[in-house]
């Protein structure tokens, strides 16, 4: 476990934090390298990974990672990589895969260091015949050779041929890494570089290879949703080289917040067809975005991939296969099999129409200190789903069905249904959503609303009247401080060392807002996730500092009980 911790900070440190929205490259011309790529120099990346970690983490944990973390960060032990210049690589692609290459720039004080890094990390080589040159040994296996050359303070690595380091033909590091690019890590495929037979070559590669894989596949619906989903991506990759540009990848970071960016870019050539639909597609809405509220603790936004007929063709498939597959064996409940039927149908219709938002939020604390939880999903053929419903709460076993309480209320033309869980309600769930535990759902014209909670009746009729708005494609997020405070009751401390569920308590929510993934048209497609790793750095750093407590003293153990405790029921949040 600890080895495991001990090479988080690595991790951090290739993902540390940069300005956000990095300039494209200016000044670029068509020809050149077809990849081309770049970081930051070790020192820079290790700056801000201190930074990020001292902003998430505070300074108590911050000396843990000073104590533990750091130490495996050493520059010395890379002798031969001079710290404070960053790295580069570029490749060249050619109609003959056998004349593609590829070079890794690798910034270094000298020769010697160099070559007594490999020879400390028993990499073995051999010197060249010209002047700064070498050859890396490889095994037997490898079918390509691994050349070398020093030039103007940087290793060129070449894997695939020597040629490409040809003083003649040798790139300089500045035509290779541009200073304005602001993002730690940057990838690029410039498509316009490509060969046209390359790419021909490419495409035609990936459609033989994937020619015969749904053959391996039994279960016609799966074959189906393969095959849909194989020509779709033939389709967007057929596209991408024909009228793209530029395909680029960055990883960018915020230092303040822990949260770190993967970047995807897609420029297409000026007028053609692909450059059109990136120029035409709008901000991404979902059709519940405002029930979520102002005082949400967590949201969830979902929009479906329904963009595509190939997309829709293989979710329906699966669907169906879902169907399938789901059974109850030959006891079930001709209204239980009822029920699952009808889920799956309205499921489909949903997907059939080309339209399926999801949001669903967590609210408050209101002012009695409890939580409610709303939500609301796109539902076609919800009047049979709510006719099954009905027929199979009337079979549940005991006294379950006694929870339901069908056409509870009104709103306006809508017949709200109520659940009441009080009995089942353990202490924590009543610390959370309060003594009366009753959950509230309502079928509409094309949408499921339900809730959960104390204000649930007036939290359903705010979902029965959302708005559309803007809203990210996936995002999963919360607030810092309530989400802390939520945590606290979820998994209270305990009282040997003040920790909770995950080794430091509650506090390692404070960074965590969780995940988000937008899509964005315009001048270019650009596709961006972000992930939170605060939590994930809370958690590192709390391990470090439980091991290193002293251990607890002995505690007397009380003594025997002669009678064993009486069995209870389970409560629902145990």
């Amino acid at each position: 476990m600890l080895r495991s911790l001990q090479r988080l900070p690595i991790a951090v440190l290739f993902l540390a934090a940069a300005p956000l929205n990095a300039a494209p490259r200016p000044g670029e011309k068509p020809e050149g390298p077809a990849v081309i790529g770049q970081a930051r120099s070790l020192h820079d990346l290790l700056e801000m990974t201190k930074t990020l970690v001292k902003n998430v983490a505070g300074d108590e944990l911050y000396k843990q990672f000073e104590q533990h973390a750091l130490p495996q960060l050493d520059f010395q032990k890379l002798p031969g990589v001079d710290p404070r210049r960053p790295f580069g690589m570029y490749g060249i692609l050619e109609p003959e895969l056998t004349k593609c290459r590829g070079v890794l720039l690798i910034p270094t004080p000298g020769e010697k260091q160099f070559f007594d890094m490999l020879t400390q990390f028993e990499i073995p080589f051999n010197k060249g015949t010209e002047a700064g040159t070498f050859e890396i040994v490889v095994p037997p296996d490898v079918p390509f050779p691994i050349t070398g050359r020093f030039h103007k303070e940087y290793a060129y690595i070449a894997i695939g041929g020597g040629d490409v380091l040809d003083l003649k033909t040798i790139l300089d590091p500045k035509d290779v890494i541009n200073d304005k690019e602001k993002a730690p890590l940057y990838l690029a495929l410039k498509l316009d570089r490509v060969p046209a037979t390359t790419k021909k070559a490419l495409v035609g590669l990936v459609r033989e290879h994937t020619d015969q894989l749904h053959e391996a596949i039994m279960e016609p619906e799966l074959k189906a949703a393969f095959t849909s989903a194989r020509n779709l991506a033939l389709r967007w990759l057929k596209d991408l080289c024909d009228e793209g540009k530029e395909l680029a990848f960055r990883v960018e970071a915020d230092t303040k917040t822990g949260d770190v960016f993967v970047e995807m870019t897609v420029d297409g050539v000026a007028k053609s067809p692909l450059a059109e639909a990136i120029k035409k597609r709008g901000p991404t809405t979902n059709r519940f975005a405002s029930l979520v509220g102002d005082d949400y603790v967590q949201r969830l936004y979902i929009s479906a991939p329904l963009f595509a007929d190939e997309a829709k063709e293989a979710i329906a498939k699966l669907i169906e296969f879902g169907q399938k597959e789901a059974t109850f064996g030959g006891n079930a409940p001709a209204e239980a099999v009822a029920l699952k039927d009808a889920f799956f149908k309205s499921l489909l219709a949903t997907y059939s129409s080309g339209e399926m938002d999801l949001a669903a939020a967590i609210r408050g604390p209101n002012k009695d200190g409890f939580y409610t939880a709303v939500g609301a999903v796109h539902c076609k053929e919800g009047a049979q789903l709510e006719k099954a419903i009905r027929e199979a709460s009337k079979v549940l076993p005991g006294q379950a069905s006694a929870y339901f309480k069908f056409d509870a209320s009104k709103l306006g033309d809508l017949s709200v249904h109520e659940i009441d869980l009080s009995d089942e309600a353990g202490d924590i769930a009543k610390s959370i959503f309060g003594k009366g535990q009753k959950a509230y759902f309502a079928f509409g014209k094309d949408a499921l609303y339900a809730s959960y909670g104390p204000d649930g009746m007036k939290l359903l009729k705010e979902a029965v009247e959302a708005k559309r708005g803007p809203a990210a494609v996936f995002d999963s997020t919360s607030d810092p401080k309530k989400a802390a405070a939520l945590l606290k009751k979820m998994f209270p401390a305990d009282g040997q060392n003040g920790r909770g569920a995950f080794g430091v308590g509650y506090i390692e929510s404070m960074s965590m807002s969780g995940m988000q993934v937008t899509v964005e048209g315009g001048d270019r497609l650009k596709v961006k996730a972000r992930i939170n790793l605060g939590s994930f750095i809370m958690m590192g750093l709390g391990t470090f500092a439980t091991e290193a407590k002293p251990a607890a003293p002995a505690v007397a153990a009380p003594p025997a009980v002669a009678a064993p405790p009486a069995v209870r029921k389970p409560k629902i949040d145990e």
